[in-house]
């Protein structure tokens, strides 16, 4: 089964690059935000992980914003010779809902 996962994995990684190169060579849009929802339930996914069990008085619909921020930083900067793009962008949204999340501790002190 851990086969069928990564293939698929691997498409998903695919077509993201494929989307990227296509806006990369146009800045169309609509292919930004084809990709931005796409990438959603990453999104979703790493906001969710470190929201739960915190303290916050953030919303999760907030640090989703945020991580759509971050994807939106990032995409410009990804190199698709460097790493697969689900890595490197997860990094970005990672950063972005992380600052967010400590914005909060610090108002909190």
């Amino acid at each position: 089964m851990a086969k069928t996962q990564s293939k698929s994995s691997a498409e998903f990684n695919s077509k993201n690059v494929t989307l990227f190169k296509e806006w990369k060579e146009t800045q169309n849009p609509l292919i930004r935000n084809q990709l931005l929802e796409e990438n959603m339930g990453l999104i979703k996914k790493i906001a969710w992980g470190l929201w739960r069990g915190r303290k916050s008085k953030i919303q999760f619909d907030d640090l989703c914003q945020e991580g759509v921020l971050g994807f939106l930083k990032g995409l410009p900067k990804y190199d698709p010779e460097k790493s697969s793009f689900s890595s490197y962008i997860g990094l970005w949204i990672t950063a972005y809902v992380l600052c967010e999340l400590k914005k909060d501790f610090l108002l909190r002190i």
